[in-house]
């Protein structure tokens, strides 16, 4: 977030209520998408249920996926492992503190 470059894209972006939308809520989560960009190109895109919202739940394989994708550049795959395996079984660490020390993030 600190990124120039992040915060430049922030200062562009406009988010606008959609009341038709809101109305629609828990039901249906819509969304529409208008991205305008710099050569004048407009990119547009509509959902009627975003996907992670309880009527389309991301696939416990997707974030399984998406976990090691981001994590184990950072962390490598051992690290990485660890850590999902133990998240996944999170109430089962009698000591958080120890457990964390073992990953040397």
């Amino acid at each position: 977030m600190a990124r120039p470059e992040v915060q430049a894209l922030a200062q562009r972006v406009d988010l606008q209520e959609d009341k038709t939308h809101t109305a629609r809520y828990p039901k249906d989560t819509p969304c529409d998408v208008r991205i305008v960009m710099n050569d004048g190109a407009v990119h547009a895109g509509r959902c009627g249920v975003m996907k992670g919202e309880p009527s389309n739940p991301h696939r416990p394989e997707d974030l399984k996926a998406k976990f090691f994708e981001l994590g184990t550049p950072v962390w490598g795959q051992a690290v990485t492992q660890t850590l999902f395996d133990g998240l996944m079984d999170v109430e089962n660490i009698p000591d958080f503190a120890a457990f964390g020390k073992r990953l040397e993030l």
